[in-house]
């Protein structure tokens, strides 16, 4: 049912589905709800598999959009939304090197688009694909999960600062028995 009062919706998803009678368990009925919550409720409450929220599938494009993240696609997967979004290797970031299968167990990359051959798409890179500067990935994953690869990939602010030659020095340290130390001296 889509119209844009999500009592109208329930009330018309409930009618169709005493409507269907014996077919009701082979029938799926969708309903569209705005409000995240009350869609919770109506599954949880009325039995409905197939409750989708507008403003919870829009919100993990904005977020990540906001935050620099090329968001392609948002879809559920059951009650997950997930995010197919685009994203370009920064020379000095935290992906720089890191190969496909460390990212987060939810995290898929589908393809990999090469700075050094952008005219062929690596279509499924394997697992031991390592992320090389500028290159194009292209990922699937819980918007959670992909805004934390897209801070990962943020350069350290450390690296800028550090000697050639030299590591980047970890923003806190933990010394034998001593608690974390943070840059400030206070802790955030």
């Amino acid at each position: 049912m889509l119209t844009s009062d999500d009592l109208a919706n329930l009330e018309a998803g409930l009618a169709v589905r005493d409507q269907l009678g014996d077919r009701r368990d082979a029938t799926p009925v969708v309903l569209r709800m705005f409000d995240p919550q009350l869609a919770r409720s109506v599954r949880e409450s009325f039995g409905f598999s197939f409750v989708g929220s507008t403003a919870a599938l829009a919100a993990p494009w904005f977020v990540g959009a906001a935050l620099g993240l090329d968001v392609l696609s948002t879809f559920y997967a059951g009650d997950q939304p997930l995010l197919v979004a685009r994203l370009t290797v920064t020379p000095d970031g935290g992906l720089h090197g890191l190969a496909m299968g460390d990212l987060a167990a939810r995290t898929r990359v589908l393809a990999i688009r090469r700075a050094a051959d952008p005219d062929r798409l690596e279509h499924p890179p394997r697992r031991d694909t390592r992320f090389e500067p500028e290159d194009e990935a292209f990922l699937i994953g819980p918007y959670e999960e992909l805004l934390a690869v897209l801070r990962r990939d943020r350069p350290s602010p450390q690296a800028a600062d550090s000697p050639p030659g030299r590591p980047p020095t970890s923003s806190w340290r933990r010394s034998a028995g001593a608690s974390r130390r943070w840059p400030s001296g206070r802790r955030p």
